[in-house]
């Protein structure tokens, strides 16, 4: 494997070859459509569609319930050592977080948040640790 690759996505440029992309882009779009409709069919689940959704009620509630203390999907490991390793890493990032947010709050903006957190980078230009390799 090379040690890095250069990846260059241009859109079409040619009317032509815009129309042939947008084609494929349908085409895979309805596909995937297709194919989570019929899972759902599958399961007896149906898709109620825009309008029945907004003929509904906001008040009306959900006739089944998801389960409460399954695992978290954010921090499933089967391994025990693993998943304290993982509990260990998230309390460290959210703390770091907790911290750079209350210093935003209080009108630092030279303030690092952790890595791994893109909202604050991409929306407030906040800047963010880089990662460790």
């Amino acid at each position: 494997m090379p040690v890095s690759v250069e990846l260059r996505c241009e859109p079409p440029t040619a009317s032509d070859r815009l129309d042939e992309w947008r084609g494929r882009v349908r085409q895979a779009v309805t596909e995937a459509v297709t194919k989570a409709r019929q899972s759902a069919a599958a399961q007896g689940l149906v898709f109620l569609g825009a309008a029945a959704v907004m003929k509904r009620s906001f008040l009306q509630r959900a006739k089944t319930f998801e389960q409460k203390r399954t695992i978290n999907p954010v921090l499933a490991a089967r391994d025990v050592v693993v998943r304290r390793s993982f509990i260990r890493i998230e309390k460290a990032f959210r703390d770091a977080y907790r911290h750079a947010l209350d210093c935003w709050c209080e009108g630092e903006r030279k303030v690092t948040f952790p890595f791994g957190n893109w909202w604050m980078a991409i929306h407030r230009r906040a800047e963010v640790q880089p990662a460790l390799v």
